[in-house]
Order: structure tokens, then sequence, then C-alpha cells
């Protein structure tokens, strides 16, 4: 399963995006592994929706907020509001589908459900650690 603990609430909104998931979302991919009872052994991965590709990497690890931007316009509105900085890069991203077509699972609580915990001072979400420019 992907990273499902409190951290700061920019790098929660885009992990959920990436290689990030809702604690209630792994629940409900055991109760669906649970009621599927597939035949022999099964892996998946267990993590929220992405909109990215294996087409997107190169994209993703060099300019990563460009392709948020094109990808996922309303992170971007999000983190504008809220004067946060987009990441410039990422170096990962799980992809649940087999998950979501084998056990008929599909994660429900996206990178919108953090930005409703943040706004509402729920612990789930860390404030975001503002990184200060070094001086000399």
């Amino acid at each position: 399963m992907s990273r499902c603990f409190p951290e700061p609430a920019d790098l929660m909104t885009v992990y959920r995006l990436t290689r990030g998931i809702n604690a209630r979302d792994v629940a409900l991919a055991h109760l669906c592994a649970i009621k599927k009872c597939l035949a022999g052994f099964n892996r998946f991965v267990i993590s929220g929706m992405t909109p990215f590709s294996r087409s997107d990497t190169s994209g993703l690890f060099h300019c990563a907020d460009n392709l948020l931007a094109q990808k996922c316009p309303k992170i971007v509105k999000a983190f504008q509001s809220r004067d946060w900085v987009l990441p410039k890069n990422l170096d990962r991203v799980y992809d649940s589908s087999l998950a979501q077509t084998q056990l008929g699972w599909y994660p429900q609580y996206g990178f919108e459900n953090v930005l409703t915990l943040f706004d509402n001072d729920f612990a789930e979400v860390l404030p975001v650690i503002k990184k200060h420019s070094k001086t000399t």
C-alpha cells in the first residue's frame, strides 16, 4: 500500500496523485479483496488514482510542475490559492489499476480530500513547512 500517514498538506496533496492513499481507501481495498476471494496468490498495488501514465515518467522527473498543470489543472489552482509551490520533479508513480480492475475497488479520497481536511484543520494533514530562501 502507498503512504497513508500524516504529512505536510502540500506533499500529501501531490502524493495522492502519485504515491499516496487515504487509510480508508486501504481498508476498502482489503474489504474488496476479502469479498472477491480470488484464486491463487495475488499482489496488488493499493494507491490513489493517478492521471499519469508510463509515458509521463520523463516529464514528471524533469518538469513535474508543467505536467501537473497539463494533467491536473485543479491542483495548480489549489496550490496557487494557498501560496504553495508545486514540485519541480516527482520520482515515482504507483499504479493501482490492476487492483481496480480485478477487485472492483476504486480510491474515493483523492487530493481534493486532502485539501478539505487541511482547510478544516484535521490532524490527519500536517501544516505546510514554508521553505525560506537562503541569504548570504
